[in-house]
C-alpha cells in the first residue's frame, strides 16, 4: 500500500530536511552579508559602524575596517546623504578612492558594495543625493584588484575644471565592478567617465547617466565635459540585464584591441559635441547593440556618428540605431576592414544620411529615413536592404553596393569573429598573506662577493642570491622595490615570481624591478652580463604582480627547447628594459598567454647568436595568446631576433610603433610574423627588416590574423621564399611600404578567403593571386603602368593595381574557377 508522505507530518518534516542539507551540500554554507553604516555628518570613525545608530564618518574608515582574509562574506557599506568630498581607500589620500583588495585575498565569490542610503537608511537614496565628489584631478574611483559594486549615487559634480580625466576606472583581469543607478558628473576634454582596460569588466544595470543633463544644452555648452563609455586591451562594459538605460550627454561608445562594450536588450542615447565619433570603434575593438534601442545625436559637422575604422565592429542584430542629425554629410564611414552588421539604421530629425565604406570594409543594415549616398570604394562591399527611393551610389576601386533583403543577410561579416573573452580565464591563486605595506630595499644581491646571511640592503654587504632577496620583500607593497644584481650568473631554481603590489595616488611605479649592474654596482650593466639561468624551462615563471627587468640576460644555451619568460595568469605583468632573451631548442623566447602583458622599452635582443645561420637548431621569438599582450611603451626603441617569429593567436596581441624591427627567420616552415585564430601585430610606423633563407613566406595570416601597418617600411629579403606574403581565412593587412631585396622575382603576394591585403606600396611583384572573396589593393613603384607579372583571379576574387597614384590596366593573366586551389606553399 502505497502511503503519501503529507499523511504523515513526521515523513513531511524528514523530507525538507533532507532536501535542505542537499541544498547545503551542493551549494554550500550561507553566508551573511555584513553592512557598515556611514554617515558624513552625525558618524565618527572610532564608532564600529556595524550598527546604524553609530556609524563610521568616512568611506575610508569603513574599508579599513573590513579584515583580511579568506572571507567568502560580502560587505556592503551604506552611504547616508551627503556629500563625500574627502575620502581615501586602503590609507590613501583624501582625493582618490583607490580599491585594491585582490580577490585571492578573500575568495572568488566576495563582493564590497557601496550603497547610497537615506539620512535613516531606511531605504535607497535617490541617484544624485550622495556624491563622491573628491577633490581629485584624477581617476576619482579606481579598481585595480578584486570586485565592487556601487548602486544609488553619483561620482563628481561637473563644478572641478581640473579634474580631466575618469569616473570610474577598472584595471586588469581581476577586476570586477558594476554600477547600478549610478549618475556621474564630470568635467574633462579628452577622457572618458567609464573605462576598463587590460581585461577587467565593468556591469551596468538600472540607470547609468554621464552628464545627461547635456544632451539639450545650448550650443558650447559641451566644450569641457567630453566624456563616456571605454573598453580596452579585452576588457568588457556590458549590460547585465535587460532594460538598463544609458544616457550620456557628451561623449561616446569607445573600444579597441578587443575591447568590448555590449549593450543589449536595453537602450542607449549618446550626444557628440566633439569630433570624436559617437560609435568609435577601433583596433578589433566590438561594439554590440543587438537589439537594442540606440540613438546617436550629432552636435557638430565635423563628427561622425557611427565611425568604425582600423578593423572595428558594430554588431546590431534586431537592434534600431536613430541618427539624429542637422544635414551633416558624416553619418556612417567604414575604413580598412570594418564592418556594421544587421539591424535597422533610421536618420530621423531635419538630417541626411551618407554611408562611405572603403579598404575592404563591409555593411549589412537596413536604411530608413532620407539617406542621400552610398559609396563604396577599395573593396568594400555594401548589402543594404530594397529602399524607396534609392540614394545615389557610387562604387569605385572594386567597391560593391548590392540591395538585397534583410533575410538573406549573411549570418557573420568577414572579420566579425567571436570576441568575448570567457570570464576569470584562469583560477585565481591561492591567497597570498598579507604583510604590512612597504616596500622595502634596495636590495643588493652579488654571486662574487655575497651572502644570504647578510641583510642584502647595501652594496657591501649584499645577498648571494636572487632567492634570498625575494624572500625578504612583503608580500604586499605599496612602492617599487629594486633589486640590483651585479655582473655574474645566477640560478633562478626556487625564485617564484608572485607577488601582489599596491600603488598609491603619489606612487604610480610599483613592483619588483631587477636592475643589472656592473662589478661593484657602480654603473649599468652591458649586455650579457647579467644572466638569469635555470636548469629547466622556462628560466623565469611570472604568476602574479609587476615585475621587472633591466640591463639583464634571461636564458642561455644548453636545456632542451627552453623558454625564457613565461607570463601565467590574467595577473601577471612584466617590463623589459634593455633585455637579452637566449632560449634553446625550438622554444619560444617570451611567451604572454591568458591575459598576461609584457611591456618593452627600449631595446630588445632575441638569439642575437643565431643571426645567418641556416637551418638553426635555436628559434625563439614573441608568441602572444588567449587575450596576452606584448607592446612597447613609447617608441623609438629597437627588436632584433636572430632566428625566431613574431606570432600571435586567439585574440593575442603584439604592438610595435616607431620602432626598429630586425628579424630573421632560418628554421624552415617559419614565417617571420605570423598571425592565426584572431591574433593581432600592430606596427604602426616601425621600421621592419624581415628575411627568411630558407623556403617559407615572410608574413603569413589566418583564421582572422589581423594587422595594421600604417607608416611602417618593410625591408623585405626574398631570396628563396615562395610567397611573400599570404593571407587566409578572413585575415587583414593594412601595410605601408615594401621594399624588396634579394631575388625580387620571387616576390608574391596570395590572399583567398575574404581576406583584405590594402595599401601595400611594392617596388616589384612577381605574381599575384586573389580569390574566394579576397581583395587586394597594391600601389607598384616602378613605373605609372606599373603590373605584376602574373595576375590571378576567381569570380570574387578582386585586384587593384596603381601606380604612382593613377590605376594600371593590368591584364589579368589567369582566370581562376571558382572552385580555386588551394594558395601555393
Amino acid at each position: 500500500m502505497n502511503i503519501k508522505t503529507s499523511d504523515h507530518p513526521r515523513n513531511s518534516r524528514s523530507f525538507v530536511l533532507s532536501v535542505a542539507l542537499l541544498l547545503l551540500a551542493i551549494m554550500g554554507p550561507v553566508h551573511a552579508v555584513t553592512r557598515i553604516y556611514v554617515h558624513p555628518g552625525s558618524g565618527k570613525d572610532s564608532h564600529k559602524g556595524l550598527q546604524a545608530n553609530a556609524p563610521k564618518r568616512t568611506i575610508d574608515a569603513a574599508l579599513k575596517s573590513i579584515p583580511a582574509g579568506a572571507l567568502r562574506d560580502g560587505y556592503e557599506i551604506l552611504l547616508a546623504e551627503g556629500n563625500y568630498a574627502a575620502t581615501g581607500g586602503q590609507g590613501i589620500a583624501g582625493s582618490q578612492n583607490y580599491l585594491e583588495r585582490p580577490m585571492s585575498e578573500f575568495g572568488k565569490d566576495f563582493q564590497i558594495t557601496f550603497r547610497g542610503m537615506r539620512p535613516d537608511f531606511s531605504a535607497p537614496a535617490a541617484i544624485d543625493k550622495v556624491v563622491l565628489d573628491f577633490a581629485s584631478s584624477a581617476v576619482l574611483v579606481m579598481v585595480k584588484g578584486g570586485r565592487y559594486a556601487l548602486q544609488d549615487l553619483q561620482i563628481g559634480n561637473q563644478s572641478r575644471h581640473g579634474q580631466t580625466q575618469l569616473g570610474v576606472s577598472a584595471l586588469g583581469f581581476d577586476s570586477e565592478v558594476t554600477l547600478r543607478n549610478v549618475r556621474i558628473r564630470t568635467t574633462s576634454q579628452t577622457a572618458g567617465s567609464i573605462d576598463a582596460e587590460d581585461g577587467a569588466v565593468i556591469n551596468l544595470a538600472g540607470t547609468v547617466e554621464i552628464n545627461e543633463d547635456l544632451h539639450s544644452a545650448p550650443d558650447g555648452a559641451g566644450e569641457n565635459t567630453f566624456a563616456g563609455i571605454s573598453a580596452s586591451y579585452s576588457a568588457i562594459i556590458r549590460t547585465i540585464e535587460k532594460g538598463t538605460r544609458i544616457s550620456i550627454g557628451n561623449g561616446t561608445f569607445s573600444v579597441g584591441y578587443y575591447g568590448t562594450v555590449q549593450v543589449q536588450d536595453s537602450e542607449a542615447i549618446i550626444t557628440s559635441w566633439t569630433t570624436s565619433n559617437c560609435f568609435a570603434a577601433n583596433n578589433s575593438g566590438h561594439i554590440d547593440v543587438s537589439r537594442s534601442t540606440v540613438t546617436l545625436k550629432q552636435r557638430i559637422s565635423r563628427n561622425t556618428q557611427i565611425g568604425p575604422e582600423d578593423d572595428g565592429h558594430i554588431i546590431a542584430d534586431g537592434a534600431v540605431i536613430n541618427l539624429a542629425n542637422d544635414d551633416f554629410s558624416n553619418t556612417i564611414c567604414l575604413q580598412k576592414g570594418s564592418t556594421l552588421k544587421g539591424g535597422t539604421v533610421r536618420v530621423t530629425d531635419r538630417g541626411k544620411g551618407i554611408v562611405y565604406a572603403m579598404s575592404g570594409s563591409r555593411l549589412a543594415a537596413t536604411l530608413e529615413g532620407d539617406w542621400k549616398t552610398l559609396n563604396a570604394t577599395t573593396g568594400a562591399r555594401l548589402m543594404i536592404a530594397p529602399m524607396s527611393p534609392t540614394p545615389t551610389v557610387e562604387t569605385t576601386r572594386s567597391g560593391s553596393v548590392d540591395f538585397v533583403p534583410a533575410s538573406k543577410f549573411p549570418a557573420t561579416l568577414p572579420f566579425v569573429h567571436a570576441y568575448l573573452r570567457p570570464l576569470n580565464p584562469t583560477p585565481v591563486p591561492a591567497k597570498m598573506p598579507r604583510l604590512p605595506d612597504s616596500g622595502g630595499g634596495p636590495y643588493y644581491v652579488s654571486d662574487r662577493q655575497g651572502s644570504d646571511s647578510n641583510p642584502g640592503t647595501s652594496p657591501d654587504k649584499p645577498f648571494k642570491t636572487v632567492k634570498k632577496a625575494l624572500l625578504s620583500i612583503p608580500a604586499v607593497f605599496s612602492s617599487r622595490v629594486r633589486v640590483q644584481v651585479e655582473a655574474g650568473s645566477y640560478d633562478m631554481e626556487g625564485a617564484v615570481l608572485q607577488r601582489s603590489s599596491q600603488a598609491t595616488a603619489s606612487t604610480q611605479a610599483v613592483g619588483v624591478f631587477f636592475e643589472g649592474k656592473s662589478r661593484n654596482f657602480s654603473s649599468d650593466a652591458e649586455r650579457g652580463e647579467v644572466i638569469f639561468v635555470r636548469p629547466a624551462s622556462p628560466v623565469i615563471q611570472v604568476t602574479a604582480g609587476d615585475w621587472g627587468f633591466q640591463n639583464i640576460q634571461i636564458g642561455a644555451k644548453g636545456t632542451k627547447d627552453q623558454s625564457c619568460l613565461d607570463l601565467i595568469g590574467t595577473n601577471a605583468v612584466a617590463t623589459l628594459n634593455n633585455v637579452q632573451l637566449v632560449s634553446s631548442g625550438q622554444a619560444m623566447s617570451l611567451i604572454a598567454p591568458e591575459g598576461a602583458r609584457a611591456n618593452l622599452e627600449y631595446n630588445l635582443w632575441i638569439n642575437p647568436a643565431e643571426k645567418g645561420i641556416k637551418d638553426s637548431i635555436h628559434r625563439g621569438g614573441i608568441f602572444a595568446t588567449n587575450h596576452g599582450n606584448v607592446r612597447y611603451r613609447g617608441g623609438g626603441g629597437s627588436l632584433e631576433i636572430g632566428n625566431g617569429i613574431l606570432r600571435s593567436t586567439n585574440f593575442g596581441s603584439i604592438q610595435l610603433g616607431w620602432e626598429q624591427v630586425n628579424i630573421q627567420a632560418n628554421s624552415r616552415d617559419v614565417a617571420p610574423i605570423s598571425i592565426a585564430q584572431t591574433g593581432r601585430i600592430d606596427l604602426h610606423g616601425s621600421t621592419l627588416s624581415l628575411s627568411n633563407i630558407n623556403s617559407n613566406a615572410i608574413i603569413h595570416y589566418t583564421g582572422y590574423g589581423r594587422t595594421l601597418a600604417e607608416g611602417a617600411h618593410f625591408r623585405v629579403d626574398t631570396d628563396t621564399t615562395p610567397a611573400t606574403i599570404r593571407l587566409e581565412g578572413n585575415s587583414l593587412l593594412s601595410g605601408q611600404d615594401f621594399q624588396l631585396s634579394g631575388n625580387r622575382k620571387n616576390a608574391q603576394v596570395f590572399a583567398t578567403e575574404n581576406s583584405v591585403f590594402v595599401e601595400g606600396e611594392f617596388s616589384h611583384l612577381s605574381w599575384v593571386r586573389s580569390v574566394s572573396g579576397a581583395y587586394i589593393l597594391i600601389e607598384m613603384q616602378d613605373s605609372p603602368s606599373g603590373c605584376p607579372e602574373r595576375l590571378e583571379l576567381d569570380e570574387d576574387g578582386r585586384t587593384d593595381v596603381y601606380g604612382k597614384g593613377d590605376k594600371a590596366n593590368c591584364p589579368v593573366t589567369t582566370r581562376i574557377p571558382g572552385n580555386a586551389p588551394a594558395i601555393p606553399r
